[in-house]
């Protein structure tokens, strides 16, 4: 992503782990923990079904949008 915004949405349930590369560019995630310099869910580790998602951006913004379903 060069400049601009992206929302991710995803289903409560799934277990996300975020790698993220980017260049002021800020990261708004609720219920995640940073380790190894990566993002994950508080549920990574007991989630049954997991994604991970790589994100390169710069002068932006990310969100991270929980959904239940």
């Amino acid at each position: 992503m060069g400049i601009g915004s992206v929302v991710l949405r995803i289903p409560r349930s799934l277990g996300v782990q975020i790698n993220r590369s980017s260049f002021l560019t800020s990261f708004e995630a609720d219920d995640f923990q940073r380790r190894d310099g990566n993002y994950f869910s508080d549920n990574w580790d007991r989630a049954a079904n997991k994604l991970t998602v790589d994100i390169e951006a710069a002068l932006g913004s990310i969100e991270v949008d929980w959904i239940d379903g």
